[in-house]
């Protein structure tokens, strides 16, 4: 029996009620467990490996001015690196440990899902295998962000919306509208979601359900509890909206849609495009999978028309097309043991090596040469200079800066240190100086970038300051006078902070005020 007879078959089961049994399915604790431990092993072993990257940096500096946002994200991410914090200490493993709670979660998660739609222990676990074996999931749960986070409330949302589709009670749209309210206060990428499930509804014969309160209730809490984050973004003049308008014209480079594609198949895993192409096709076909496909095409449409979304911008929804399409090819392998036994045997085997790729396992210099190898070097999606050990570049540099800017501090005279500041370029430099720097300069560093921006100048006169990374001409020009303290030399660096410039400067030749409004970058 082909895939396709497979899905007719399944489709008129799940509507005689055949098979109702693969609600009652069992869950697959032996597999969930070995896949989701091996994940949080691989995690662990590289926790202390090469530094701290730029944006956890930036996280450890907002927790400092805990708020209800933030111009680049919302507060729930900083809140939750907060509590880790002030409980374990700010040490490199206790700032990712939430990271990899998330991804060790999300696995289970996962193969929830395929439960809830019927999976057996094969489905379950090659669902859980999907996620831990995912490049772009390894690397946003082993950095702190609130992307690893993201991923996790995604997987919560398609349970609770598989679950409802079995049956619709008040209490799973309020869980539900919980999870979205979250979701929001940690990612505005859920207002994709919540399109993908508006759709989901409206084009499927769960409409119905509008007619009764509890979609609307449930779309209610999630409002209410992004709320704070709204009122917040009205009283600093909807600075996130800026933020998004320049990351889009300014930072995200061009992708031709066949591109993004072309990606998606590897940062997800080559071996998992069985898994969401044949979860599309079976979803389509099969009216009680249709809604979940359906988020997940939208998602996608919303990245593609974008034409400048990053890769790991769809990660969070492969769990929708995933699940499904688990549940179907375990059906259609039943038969066919040994085509089953070589894909979980292979697509296990690419978990090391994708770990290997994706998180600080090796010794950098062992990495630079791995990468290489790389036969082909992929557009960059974000505008920048290139590096040759890619995203892994955003951990190295930071001490460095951190010493040479105590160096140019040291040059402006002790009587004049007292009103002097650090003035950072980006978000990243001004962190790893608050981290790495001398203690006398941790609370004199101040940034023209997002938050930093909006922090101020700590009552600073103009007199005197240290300017670290680069500097447009006009900026440079207000003072009356500038002096090259040193230029930066960390091979493994990004461009931007690889060769670095410090400045003494001396003289703002207008007001502090002026020379702010100019130097804001949101982006």
């Amino acid at each position: 029996m082909g895939l396709s007879q497979t899905i007719d078959r399944t489709r008129r089961a799940a509507v005689s009620g055949e098979r109702i049994e693969r609600s009652r399915s069992a869950v697959a604790y032996l597999p969930l467990a070995v896949i989701s431990l091996a994940q949080a092993g691989l995690h662990l072993a590289s926790l202390g490996q090469y530094g701290f990257f730029r944006d956890e940096l930036y996280f450890m500096a907002c927790t400092q001015h805990l708020a209800w946002g933030y111009v680049d994200h919302p507060p729930l991410s900083v809140t939750l690196l907060k509590l880790m914090t002030d409980w374990l200490g700010d040490a490199l493993w206790a700032v990712r440990l939430i990271g990899v709670v998330a991804g060790f979660l999300s696995v289970w998660v996962a193969g929830a899902v395929a439960k809830e739609y019927g999976g057996k222990t094969w489905a379950q676990g090659i669902a859980g295998l999907a996620v831990a074996a995912s490049p772009t999931v390894l690397v946003v749960t082993h950095l702190y962000s609130m992307n690893g986070i993201d991923v996790l409330l995604w997987s919560l949302g398609a349970l609770f919306f598989a679950k409802l589709s079995k049956r619709s009670t008040p209490a799973l749209w309020m869980a539900l509208g919980v999870v979205l309210g979250l979701g929001l206060l940690n990612k505005l990428s859920v207002l994709w979601l919540l399109a993908g499930l508006a759709v989901a509804i409206v084009a499927t014969d769960r409409r119905k359900e509008l007619r009764t309160p509890w979609p609307w209730l449930g779309f209610v809490t999630a409002l209410l509890i992004a709320s704070p984050f709204v009122y917040w973004q009205i009283q600093n003049g909807f600075p996130t909206l800026e933020f998004a308008r320049n990351a889009n014209d300014t930072k995200l480079t061009p992708i031709a849609p066949w591109m993004f594609l072309a990606r998606e198949a590897v940062v997800m895993n080559p071996l998992a495009v069985p898994l969401w192409t044949v979860g599309i096709v079976a979803g389509l076909r099969e009216p009680k999978w249709r809604g979940t496909v359906l988020v997940f095409l939208t998602v996608m449409a919303v990245l593609l028309l974008n034409g400048r979304s990053r890769e790991n911008y769809l990660t969070p929804a492969y769990v929708f097309a995933i699940a499904p399409g688990a549940v179907a090819l375990e059906a259609w392998l039943r038969k066919r043991q040994t085509l089953s036994k070589v894909y979980t045997g292979l697509y296990v085997a690419t978990m090391p090596v994708m770990a290997v790729l994706t998180l600080p396992l090796l010794p950098v210099e062992t990495l630079a040469k791995v990468y290489a190898l790389k036969p082909i070097q992929t557009p960059d999606t974000e505008k920048g200079g290139y590096s040759q050990i890619y995203g892994f570049a955003d951990m190295f540099g930071w001490q460095a800066m951190a010493e040479a800017t105590g160096e140019a501090w040291n040059r402006i005279p002790e009587v004049d240190r007292g009103r002097a500041v650090v003035i950072a370029s980006n978000y990243g430099e001004a962190g790893a100086i608050q981290k790495y720097g001398a203690a006398e300069l941790r609370g004199r560093v101040v940034g023209r970038h997002n938050n930093y921006w909006l922090w101020g100048t700590q009552g600073w006169d103009g007199q005197a300051a240290v300017l670290v990374g680069d500097f447009s001409p006009g900026l440079l020009n207000s003072f009356s006078e500038v002096t090259l303290a040193t230029r930066l030399d960390s091979q493994f660096a990004v461009p931007e902070e690889a060769h670095a410039p410090v400045y003494v400067v001396r003289g703002l030749k207008g007001s502090v005020e002026d020379f702010w409004a100019k130097a804001r970058v949101y982006r």
